[in-house]
């Protein structure tokens, strides 16, 4: 294929796409394919385009490379690719030297193709198929909701999600022929149901079986976070517990703490920190307990895209690929924070799907402010006081600190 924007290319693949109807495409050419009316020729077949990167590197380099791509190839495979809409997938084949050709006094470079890479860009394939001809009735989705430690958490994500899920499940005939999603609580109700006891488990040996399949440089770095699977907090009677809401064929939860509850909002971002067992094990559950066949995220974001691992083409040893495996991801993340919607695009191979900011509220003001505020207003009203006290605070020593405290709320209030 010369240009996905060469015509005669395009009148090939229009033919191609209007007789064979793929249900996946699966690219390895570079750049974007937009013409000059911001369509595609990819956009044709009404598929998921996955895109496969030939690195300009070796495999050596790429291993020892935390980025995972140089500047060329996050470019040209990476960056120009997602502006059409293509999932970012892995890089399936490394430059090598070939045979010298001594008459020439040169030796070729070639691609030479990455086993289990390319495993992972067929098994991804293979689910997004797999999802696309199941029936909408069939399908076994599970919606994640981030626990960002800010203000209201996961709370404020509860309510959406319910109201989603419900406006899917009750906007008329064809959308409860095509899905199956039961009751769910109440929204004010929501939050405490998934606080709640656990519902679900996986066993201890279960979990370990899986280790057992796990590539050894992944095992070894939770280990040597975490300890032993018994050591984790949450396995208790051998069994790691959930809290998870089904509802038909709908799972809801809250993702749980990547590491300690006591230092989450540090550790959040850690791209050092392995995964604890807990944590892994939730995800195995999703995948073989549950067996759904996709994902969504609520919420921007998650601590998934986040874990230790290459920035872009991961490894099978980087731990977002381990915990997911090849799943199709829905992630529906905020419009003006493309920068950490990018840590999903990449190293999940999420759909993003970008939506408007909230509506602003009023956002009040903390404990300390608040008091000092109150202070304040005593200090500039000393008739309100006692006269012994108005005298007391009339001192320079007192009124310096405080005139200065003034300025500052004063200085918040205008932010």
């Amino acid at each position: 294929m010369t240009s996905l924007k060469d015509s005669e290319a395009i009148d090939f693949m229009r033919a191609g796409f209007a007789r064979e109807k793929p249900d996946v495409i699966l690219n390895a050419t570079a750049f974007s394919a937009r013409l000059d009316d911001g369509q595609s020729v990819l956009d044709v077949a009404d598929a998921p385009v996955l895109q496969a990167i030939f690195s300009g590197a070796s495999e050596a380099q790429w291993r020892a490379d935390p980025r995972g791509l140089g500047a060329a190839d996050l470019a040209m495979n990476v960056v120009l690719p997602e502006m059409d809409g293509r999932l970012v997938t892995r890089a399936i084949a490394f430059k090598t030297e070939a045979l010298h050709r001594p008459e020439l006094q040169f030796t070729p470079l070639t691609h030479e193709a990455l086993p289990s890479r390319i495993k992972f860009v067929a098994d991804l394939a293979a689910a997004w198929i797999h999802l696309r001809r199941l029936r909408r009735v069939r399908e076994k989705i599970a919606c994640i909701l981030s626990d960002y430690p800010g203000k209201g958490g996961a709370r404020r994500l509860c309510r959406r999600a319910r109201h989603d899920a419900e406006r899917r499940r009750d906007c008329g005939d064809a959308a409860r022929r095509r899905y199956s999603i039961g009751p769910l609580p109440a929204a004010d109700e929501l939050m405490a149901s998934l606080e709640s006891k656990a519902t679900e488990r996986l066993s201890l040996a279960d979990y370990k079986d899986v280790l057992r399949e796990t590539p050894r440089a992944f095992v070894d770095a939770v280990t040597a976070a975490w300890g032993a699977p018994e050591a984790d907090a949450a396995a208790r009677e051998g069994f790691f517990s959930f809290s998870i809401l089904r509802a038909g064929n709908f799972c809801l939860a809250l993702q749980p703490d990547r590491g300690s509850a006591l230092d989450r909002k540090a550790r959040y971002h850690d791209g050092a920190l392995a995964p604890r067992h807990a944590y892994i094990a939730f995800y195995v559950w999703l995948r073989r307990v549950a067996n759904i066949d996709a994902m969504i995220h609520c919420g921007a974001h998650g601590t998934l895209e986040w874990l230790p691992g290459k920035a872009a083409a991961l490894s099978e040893a980087c731990a977002p690929e381990v915990v997911l495996g090849p799943m199709p991801v829905v992630y529906p993340f905020i419009v003006n924070n493309p920068g950490e919607a990018a840590q999903a695009k990449r190293r999940l191979s999420a759909v993003i799907i970008g939506h408007l900011t909230p509506p602003l509220m009023h956002a009040g003001a903390m404990a300390r402010p608040t008091r000092s505020t109150r202070c304040s207003t005593n200090m500039r009203a000393p008739k309100c006081l006692t006269p012994k006290r108005a005298r007391l605070l009339a001192k320079p020593s007192l009124i310096a600190p405080w005139k200065r405290a003034s300025r500052r709320i004063a200085a918040l209030k205008m932010m």
